[in-house]
């Protein structure tokens, strides 16, 4: 047996998240996430602000980066991923680490989602830097306001999204009558 570095213990089951993903109705999977991000993402992000390092930071502006440059959709989501779990890891609390393994595979089928039925995917670019700009400052209360911001354009997709399949669902409902 080895004993490996305490930051990468997984003190969550990872393999239960994967079942729930394969199983679960999508449109409740995808509530569900966005309301483990509702809970997690802003105040990791206020205490990354405060806790950050310089080389977490480093880590964090790589991501933003990647997405700046990214050139389809594979590419930006997995620097979206990256920039989220970023700010989980600089955060300062050891506890949330785990989350940011446990939830890795769900904010990649999130984010992929999300940016296959975002019109202009570019234009949450801007809502990530002002992430990082509020984290690279120091500021935890904008870093809060920030990713609300950005929670609250990832809600309007899939409210737009769900509208989308209930009007689907009702067409096909009177098409098969």
């Amino acid at each position: 047996s080895r004993v490996q570095p305490r930051d990468t213990w997984n003190l969550l089951d990872r393999d239960v998240l994967v079942w729930y993903c394969a199983a679960a109705n999508r449109n409740h999977f995808l509530a569900s996430m966005q309301q483990v991000r509702e809970i997690l993402e802003p105040e990791a992000a206020a205490l990354s602000a405060v806790n950050h390092t310089a080389a977490q930071l480093k880590i964090i502006e790589a991501a933003l980066n990647g997405m700046r440059d990214a050139v389809d959709f594979v590419s930006w989501n997995a620097a979206d991923v990256e920039f989220h779990l970023a700010i989980l890891w600089s955060a300062g609390n050891e506890l949330l680490v785990p989350f940011g393994f446990l939830i890795e595979s769900a904010l990649g089928e999130m984010f992929d989602f999300t940016v296959r039925h975002n019109q202009d995917w570019r234009k949450a670019y801007p809502l990530h830097e002002d992430i990082a700009a509020a984290i690279r400052k120091r500021r935890p209360d904008a870093a809060r306001r920030a990713v609300k911001r950005l929670l609250s354009d990832t809600n309007r997709v899939l409210a737009q999204q769900n509208r989308k399949a209930d009007r689907e669902r009702r067409a096909a409902q009177t098409n098969a009558r």
